[in-house]
């Protein structure tokens, strides 16, 4: 199935709620405007919308569900009306702190990780260069609270404890 047939069929069931005729052409004109929303290497994004984070999904969603309530096309000619960008942009800004929130939850789930990571790589990483370990800096920049504390498990080994890590 080509691209455009793919995108047809998903526009395609909007078409008895618009109240003006269906066009997949324009719809097209609409998509390649909110794609520059999310940013190219000439214009920077939207900090809400993040390709990584399917930053397109999420403004596409919110351009089916507005779409039949605009009145109209976001584009006419190469030029994008602007009350219905406010529409569009509005429902984004509903939902900017759950992503932001998501966001830091995110980031707080990897510097555990990594710390967690380090914690059971350092003792590798001390016998191999010598008593230096690479991970004593990079890997917690910006986590002065973070420290590694060696234990002793059970059985007898070795092992190593994150402490200050405030998730």
């Amino acid at each position: 199935m080509a691209p455009s047939d793919a995108l047809s069929q998903e526009y395609r069931q909007l078409a008895p709620l618009l109240p003006f005729p269906y066009d997949l052409e324009r719809i097209v004109d609409d998509w390649i405007a909110l794609c520059y929303l999310v940013g190219n290497d000439f214009l920077p994004h939207l900090p809400t919308l993040d390709i990584a984070e399917a930053g397109l999904d999420t403004l596409f969603a919110i351009y089916k569900e507005e779409l039949p309530k605009m009145g109209g096309y976001l584009t006419f000619m190469g030029e994008i009306h602007p009350q219905r960008l406010v529409r569009i942009l509005q429902r984004l800004g509903e939902l900017e702190n759950e992503i932001f929130e998501n966001r830091v939850i995110e980031e707080r789930r990897f510097r555990r990780r990594r710390a967690l990571r380090n914690a059971r790589l350092r003792p590798h990483e001390e016998e191999f260069y010598g008593g230096f370990s690479p991970s004593d800096s990079s890997d917690t920049e910006g986590n002065d609270d973070l420290s590694l504390e060696q234990y002793m498990t059970a059985d007898g080994q070795v092992d190593w404890k994150v402490r200050g890590l405030h998730l």
